[in-house]
Protein backbone atom coordinates (compact mmCIF):
# COMPACT_ATOMS: atom_id res chain seq x y z
CA UNK A 1 0.00 0.00 0.00
CA UNK A 2 0.93 3.58 -0.92
CA UNK A 3 0.59 6.75 1.27
CA UNK A 4 -1.57 8.30 -0.94
CA UNK A 5 -4.06 5.01 -0.35
CA UNK A 6 -4.76 6.18 2.54
CA UNK A 7 -6.35 9.28 1.75
CA UNK A 8 -10.29 9.78 1.12
CA UNK A 9 -11.87 12.63 0.40
CA UNK A 10 -12.00 13.49 3.86
CA UNK A 11 -9.59 11.54 5.63
CA UNK A 12 -6.27 12.56 7.48
CA UNK A 13 -2.91 11.07 8.74
CA UNK A 14 -1.97 13.39 11.15
CA UNK A 15 -3.71 12.54 14.72
CA UNK A 16 -4.74 16.04 16.64
CA UNK A 17 -6.07 13.97 19.97
CA UNK A 18 -2.93 14.33 22.04
CA UNK A 19 -2.21 17.07 23.99
CA UNK A 20 1.56 16.61 24.38
CA UNK A 21 2.40 18.33 21.04
CA UNK A 22 -1.22 19.39 19.37
CA UNK A 23 -1.07 23.24 21.25
CA UNK A 24 2.82 24.03 20.20
CA UNK A 25 2.47 26.78 18.22
CA UNK A 26 4.77 24.74 15.49
CA UNK A 27 1.85 22.27 14.91
CA UNK A 28 -1.35 24.77 15.23
CA UNK A 29 0.52 26.97 11.87
CA UNK A 30 1.35 23.54 10.52
CA UNK A 31 -1.61 21.14 10.77
CA UNK A 32 -3.55 22.19 8.00
CA UNK A 33 -0.52 21.49 5.94
CA UNK A 34 0.70 18.41 6.35
CA UNK A 35 -1.77 16.38 4.54
CA UNK A 36 -1.62 17.74 1.43
CA UNK A 37 2.55 18.13 1.37
CA UNK A 38 2.74 14.51 2.28
CA UNK A 39 0.21 13.17 -0.17
CA UNK A 40 1.90 15.55 -3.33
CA UNK A 41 5.29 14.79 -2.39
CA UNK A 42 5.25 12.03 -0.95
CA UNK A 43 2.37 9.62 -1.57
CA UNK A 44 4.00 7.51 -3.71
CA UNK A 45 6.37 5.53 -1.24
CA UNK A 46 5.17 2.29 0.29
CA UNK A 47 4.08 1.70 3.66
CA UNK A 48 5.49 -0.68 5.99
CA UNK A 49 4.30 -4.62 5.76
CA UNK A 50 2.67 -3.91 9.86
CA UNK A 51 1.16 -0.85 9.00
CA UNK A 52 -2.58 -2.57 7.57
CA UNK A 53 -4.83 0.53 8.52
CA UNK A 54 -5.13 3.85 8.97
CA UNK A 55 -5.45 3.53 12.55
CA UNK A 56 -2.23 1.89 12.63
CA UNK A 57 -0.15 4.80 10.11
CA UNK A 58 -1.88 7.31 12.89
CA UNK A 59 -0.38 5.98 16.48
CA UNK A 60 3.06 5.88 14.43
CA UNK A 61 2.66 9.59 13.52
CA UNK A 62 1.85 10.12 16.90
CA UNK A 63 5.10 8.18 18.35
CA UNK A 64 6.88 10.31 16.28
CA UNK A 65 5.38 14.15 16.87
CA UNK A 66 5.59 12.88 20.57
CA UNK A 67 9.48 12.17 19.77
CA UNK A 68 10.68 15.07 18.63
CA UNK A 69 8.72 17.78 20.27
CA UNK A 70 11.54 19.05 21.69
CA UNK A 71 13.34 19.07 18.31
CA UNK A 72 10.14 20.51 16.10
CA UNK A 73 9.88 22.83 19.35
CA UNK A 74 13.34 24.07 18.80
CA UNK A 75 13.36 24.44 15.25
CA UNK A 76 10.41 26.32 15.19
CA UNK A 77 11.67 29.52 17.05
CA UNK A 78 14.51 29.32 14.59
CA UNK A 79 12.03 29.15 11.58
CA UNK A 80 10.28 32.65 13.19
CA UNK A 81 13.39 34.15 14.69
CA UNK A 82 13.76 37.77 14.03
CA UNK A 83 17.29 38.76 13.18
CA UNK A 84 20.08 41.34 11.45
CA UNK A 85 21.80 38.60 9.15
CA UNK A 86 24.58 41.00 8.84
CA UNK A 87 25.08 41.45 12.28
CA UNK A 88 27.32 38.90 13.90
CA UNK A 89 26.78 40.46 17.67
CA UNK A 90 22.84 40.20 18.87
CA UNK A 91 22.28 40.04 22.45
CA UNK A 92 22.39 41.80 25.98
CA UNK A 93 24.53 41.10 28.94
CA UNK A 94 22.56 41.87 32.30
CA UNK A 95 24.30 41.77 35.46
CA UNK A 96 22.14 41.68 39.28
CA UNK A 97 23.96 42.79 42.46
CA UNK A 98 22.19 42.65 45.59
CA UNK A 99 24.34 44.18 48.42
CA UNK A 100 23.15 44.35 52.43
CA UNK A 101 24.33 47.10 54.41
CA UNK A 102 24.05 45.43 58.18
CA UNK A 103 25.56 46.96 61.11
CA UNK A 104 25.96 49.95 63.60
CA UNK A 105 27.99 53.30 63.16
CA UNK A 106 29.02 55.74 65.36
CA UNK A 107 30.23 59.02 65.69
CA UNK A 108 31.38 59.40 69.30
CA UNK A 109 32.42 62.96 70.06
CA UNK A 110 34.38 63.30 73.89
CA UNK A 111 37.00 65.50 75.19
CA UNK A 112 37.03 68.50 74.27
CA UNK A 113 38.00 71.84 72.52
CA UNK A 114 39.92 74.71 74.20
CA UNK A 115 40.47 78.44 72.43
CA UNK A 116 42.61 80.75 74.80
CA UNK A 117 42.88 84.66 73.99
CA UNK A 118 46.11 86.27 75.60
CA UNK A 119 46.90 89.88 75.49
CA UNK A 120 44.49 92.28 74.80
CA UNK A 121 42.18 94.18 72.14
CA UNK A 122 42.41 97.70 71.59
CA UNK A 123 39.45 99.50 69.85
CA UNK A 124 40.99 103.37 69.24
CA UNK A 125 39.21 106.08 67.60
CA UNK A 126 41.34 109.23 66.84
CA UNK A 127 41.11 112.53 64.71
CA UNK A 128 37.67 113.77 64.29
CA UNK A 129 34.85 113.36 61.53
CA UNK A 130 33.91 116.59 59.80
CA UNK A 131 30.21 117.36 58.41
CA UNK A 132 30.64 120.76 56.28
CA UNK A 133 27.66 122.78 55.39
CA UNK A 134 27.52 125.52 52.57
CA UNK A 135 24.98 127.45 50.58
CA UNK A 136 21.71 128.24 52.32
CA UNK A 137 18.30 126.91 53.20
CA UNK A 138 15.36 128.42 52.29
CA UNK A 139 11.85 128.37 53.37
CA UNK A 140 9.36 130.34 51.68
CA UNK A 141 5.58 130.36 52.60
CA UNK A 142 3.26 131.24 50.34
CA UNK A 143 -0.71 131.85 50.08
CA UNK A 144 -3.04 131.76 52.99
CA UNK A 145 -4.67 129.34 55.17
CA UNK A 146 -8.60 130.01 55.72
CA UNK A 147 -10.83 129.07 58.94
CA UNK A 148 -14.42 129.86 58.30
CA UNK A 149 -16.98 129.53 60.83
CA UNK A 150 -20.52 129.29 59.67
CA UNK A 151 -23.60 130.51 61.36
CA UNK A 152 -23.89 134.46 63.17
CA UNK A 153 -22.39 135.43 66.61
CA UNK A 154 -25.36 136.38 69.01
CA UNK A 155 -25.18 136.40 72.74
CA UNK A 156 -28.32 135.63 74.42
CA UNK A 157 -28.73 135.57 78.42
CA UNK A 158 -31.47 134.31 79.97
CA UNK A 159 -32.44 133.41 83.77
CA UNK A 160 -31.55 135.16 86.95
CA UNK A 161 -29.78 135.89 89.77
CA UNK A 162 -31.16 134.98 93.13
CA UNK A 163 -29.85 135.19 96.35
CA UNK A 164 -31.65 134.39 99.65
CA UNK A 165 -30.19 134.19 103.44
CA UNK A 166 -31.59 131.37 106.14
CA UNK A 167 -32.05 133.00 109.93
CA UNK A 168 -30.33 131.67 112.60
CA UNK A 169 -31.47 130.50 116.12
CA UNK A 170 -29.11 130.49 118.47
CA UNK A 171 -25.92 132.56 119.31
CA UNK A 172 -23.88 131.78 116.82
CA UNK A 173 -24.03 133.42 113.29
CA UNK A 174 -24.15 130.99 109.88
CA UNK A 175 -23.04 131.96 106.99
CA UNK A 176 -26.25 130.87 104.93
CA UNK A 177 -26.39 133.53 102.10
CA UNK A 178 -26.74 131.85 99.10
CA UNK A 179 -26.81 133.46 95.29
CA UNK A 180 -28.26 131.15 92.58
CA UNK A 181 -27.40 132.08 88.53
CA UNK A 182 -29.74 130.77 86.25
CA UNK A 183 -28.76 132.43 83.26
CA UNK A 184 -27.46 131.47 79.80
CA UNK A 185 -25.17 132.93 77.04
CA UNK A 186 -25.72 131.48 73.31
CA UNK A 187 -23.40 132.14 70.29
CA UNK A 188 -24.32 131.52 67.01
CA UNK A 189 -22.20 132.04 64.10
CA UNK A 190 -23.78 133.31 60.27
CA UNK A 191 -21.10 133.54 57.45
CA UNK A 192 -17.81 134.52 59.94
CA UNK A 193 -14.39 133.85 58.43
CA UNK A 194 -11.04 133.82 59.81
CA UNK A 195 -8.25 134.43 57.28
CA UNK A 196 -4.45 133.99 57.67
CA UNK A 197 -2.43 135.10 54.78
CA UNK A 198 1.36 133.69 53.97
CA UNK A 199 3.67 135.48 52.02
CA UNK A 200 6.95 135.55 54.24
CA UNK A 201 10.27 133.74 53.45
CA UNK A 202 12.50 131.81 56.15
CA UNK A 203 15.60 132.03 55.32
CA UNK A 204 18.25 130.17 56.91
CA UNK A 205 22.21 130.50 55.24
CA UNK A 206 25.48 129.01 55.89
CA UNK A 207 28.76 130.55 55.12
CA UNK A 208 31.98 127.92 56.08
CA UNK A 209 29.65 126.39 58.63
CA UNK A 210 31.21 123.25 59.60
CA UNK A 211 29.96 120.05 62.04
CA UNK A 212 32.53 118.70 63.84
CA UNK A 213 33.11 115.55 66.14
CA UNK A 214 36.44 114.94 67.77
CA UNK A 215 37.59 111.33 68.57
CA UNK A 216 40.54 110.97 71.11
CA UNK A 217 38.59 108.13 73.41
CA UNK A 218 39.98 104.24 73.65
CA UNK A 219 37.87 101.47 74.02
CA UNK A 220 39.90 98.69 74.83
CA UNK A 221 39.26 94.95 75.86
CA UNK A 222 41.63 93.11 77.68
CA UNK A 223 41.84 89.37 78.11
CA UNK A 224 44.02 87.65 80.97
CA UNK A 225 44.07 83.81 80.93
CA UNK A 226 40.50 83.74 79.34
CA UNK A 227 39.95 80.37 78.11
CA UNK A 228 36.64 78.94 75.99
CA UNK A 229 36.60 75.46 76.29
CA UNK A 230 33.75 73.41 74.83
CA UNK A 231 32.99 69.69 76.17
CA UNK A 232 31.90 66.82 74.15
CA UNK A 233 30.13 63.70 75.37
CA UNK A 234 27.64 63.48 72.62
CA UNK A 235 27.21 60.06 70.66
CA UNK A 236 25.48 59.78 67.19
CA UNK A 237 24.54 56.06 66.38
CA UNK A 238 23.15 55.00 63.27
CA UNK A 239 21.80 51.29 62.88
CA UNK A 240 21.78 49.92 59.23
CA UNK A 241 19.79 47.33 58.11
CA UNK A 242 19.47 47.94 54.10
CA UNK A 243 18.94 45.92 51.18
CA UNK A 244 19.94 47.47 47.30
CA UNK A 245 18.91 45.61 44.65
CA UNK A 246 20.69 46.73 40.84
CA UNK A 247 20.17 45.39 37.63
CA UNK A 248 22.48 46.41 34.54
CA UNK A 249 22.16 45.81 31.09
CA UNK A 250 23.91 46.11 28.54
CA UNK A 251 22.62 45.37 24.43
CA UNK A 252 25.24 44.55 22.11
CA UNK A 253 24.26 44.37 18.47
CA UNK A 254 26.13 45.03 14.87
CA UNK A 255 28.75 43.83 12.81
CA UNK A 256 32.02 44.30 15.25
CA UNK A 257 34.05 43.72 12.76
CA UNK A 258 35.37 40.19 13.00
CA UNK A 259 33.35 38.60 9.92
CA UNK A 260 33.32 40.52 6.42
CA UNK A 261 29.86 41.61 5.56
CA UNK A 262 30.20 39.35 1.91
CA UNK A 263 30.99 36.34 3.92
CA UNK A 264 27.77 36.86 6.46
CA UNK A 265 25.74 37.15 3.23
CA UNK A 266 27.06 33.84 1.99
CA UNK A 267 26.44 31.77 4.80
CA UNK A 268 22.60 33.72 5.40
CA UNK A 269 22.37 32.17 1.57
CA UNK A 270 23.65 28.57 2.94
CA UNK A 271 21.24 28.42 6.01
CA UNK A 272 17.57 29.78 4.04
CA UNK A 273 18.70 27.21 1.06
CA UNK A 274 19.22 24.33 3.86
CA UNK A 275 16.78 24.98 6.55
CA UNK A 276 13.33 24.17 5.08
CA UNK A 277 10.85 23.23 8.56
CA UNK A 278 7.80 22.16 7.05
CA UNK A 279 10.34 19.77 4.75
CA UNK A 280 11.41 18.82 7.42
CA UNK A 281 8.55 17.32 9.37
CA UNK A 282 6.81 15.66 5.98
CA UNK A 283 10.36 13.83 5.36
CA UNK A 284 10.50 12.82 8.55
CA UNK A 285 6.30 11.58 9.15
CA UNK A 286 7.46 9.59 5.20
CA UNK A 287 10.20 8.29 6.65
CA UNK A 288 8.93 6.83 9.81
CA UNK A 289 5.93 5.30 8.07
CA UNK A 290 7.03 4.35 4.38
CA UNK A 291 10.47 2.80 2.93
CA UNK A 292 13.24 5.18 1.83
CA UNK A 293 13.31 4.95 -1.82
Amino acid sequence: MRIKDLYTDSSTIIPVGNNYYNSREWFLQTYNLLDGLIKRTQGNRILYEDLETLDDVKVAIDDLLVFNRYKYDHLWKLYVAEYNPLWNVDGSEKTIRERVNTGTQENALSGKDSLEYLGSEKDSHTGHDDVTKSGSESLARTGHDDVTQTGSITDSNSGNVTSSRTTFDSSTFADTDKDTDNRSTTKTFNSKKDQTNYNSTDTTSFTARKDETAYNSDMTHSFTNRKDETTFGKKDTRTDNLTEHEEITHIRGGNIGVTMTTQLETDELKFVDSFHFLQTIVSDIANHISYVW
